[in-house]
Order: structure tokens, then C-alpha cells, then sequence
């Protein structure tokens, strides 16, 4: 797991904002509660690790969310 930014480091990171739909933030939100993370830190971790060429692990019951809603629609 990912440490936490110190208040130093927040002060030089860069911010952005990043829009998702609905289903896809829900996504987040059990994803990262699975992982004992904030969503925020979570994005950052996926854009981080997807920097260095790998790629994220996705939960399974995370996937299995995201097709279900996939094939409500």
C-alpha cells in the first residue's frame, strides 16, 4: 500500500480534476475501500503504476460490478 503524501510534498504535487460516470465512480469508491484507501489516492496510485507499464489489479467483485451494470444497460 501507498503512504500518504507528507504536508511538504502536497504543497509541490500538481492537481487536476477528473469526471467519471456514475457506475464508474462506484467502481472507485469499492475499489479503494477495499484497498483502505481515498478515492483521490487510489486514481493516483492506478496513473502511477500505469506510468511504470503495469497494470492495475482490478478486484474481481470490482469487474463483476462494472459488468453487471455494463449489461443492465
Amino acid at each position: 500500500m501507498q503512504e500518504e503524501p507528507s504536508a511538504a510534498q502536497l504543497e509541490e504535487m500538481k492537481r487536476t480534476t477528473v469526471s467519471f460516470e456514475d457506475d464508474q465512480y462506484e467502481a472507485l469508491e469499492r475499489w479503494a475501500q477495499k484497498e483502505v484507501r481515498t478515492v483521490p489516492n487510489l486514481i493516483t496510485a492506478i496513473v502511477v503504476s500505469s506510468m511504470r507499464g503495469e497494470s492495475p489489479r482490478i478486484p474481481e467483485d470490482v469487474k463483476r460490478f462494472l459488468e453487471d451494470r455494463e449489461n443492465a444497460q
